[in-house]
């Protein structure tokens, strides 16, 4: 006959065994479920980038253009805002940009309203909007087409006395980058 011991040795080593086995797969569980919320994360993201760039590729491309023209004459918000086309920007700018861009954006809205409000006319604050522009448009870029391309280009791009300035510009970059991380 077999002995109780035995029985209870065969069942303790029977358990540890499937114990083992069991914490051994642990790794293997945690891991493939980080792998299916990454991969979740990721195929979501793909399709709602899909989803703008099939149905929305052409805006997309205006409001780009739009703030490019606006770095290039810098009357040209003043002109917008007459026919209300400067409200249609900014809802189209919000509808396809990103939170970074929408953050730039109202920052420099921001900063031309506390200008209006002092009704001065600073070159400081004229470069520190043109800078705006520019950091909007490489934002919308990168947000577009997932290419990086540095403000102080499209800068140096505009203006032929880009030398003259270049201190300024980039303080202003400066200040504006710091304003973002707050």
């Amino acid at each position: 006959m077999i002995s109780l011991d035995l029985i209870i040795q065969s069942l303790g080593v029977i358990v540890a065994i499937w114990l083992i086995a069991v914490v051994k797969k642990i790794p293997d569980s945690v891991s493939d479920k980080i792998r299916d919320e990454r991969n979740f994360t990721h195929t979501k993201e793909l399709q709602i980038d899909n989803f703008f760039r099939q149905n929305s590729g052409s805006k997309m491309q205006e409001v780009l253009i739009a703030w490019v023209e606006i770095l290039n004459d810098p009357n040209k918000v003043e002109k917008m805002s007459k026919n209300g086309g400067i409200q249609k920007l900014l809802n189209n700018t919000v509808g396809y940009s990103s939170p970074k861009t929408v953050k730039l954006m109202g920052l420099f809205f921001q900063s031309l309203y506390s200008v209006d409000s002092k009704t001065s006319e600073d070159q400081s604050s004229d470069m520190l909007s043109l800078v705006y522009v520019a950091m909007i448009a490489s934002s919308l870029k990168y947000d577009f087409s997932g290419e990086n391309i540095d403000p102080i280009d499209l800068l140096r791009i505009k203006f032929n006395d880009y030398a003259l300035h270049e201190q300024e510009m980039l303080e202003s970059q400066k200040v504006i980058e710091k304003a973002l991380e707050s």
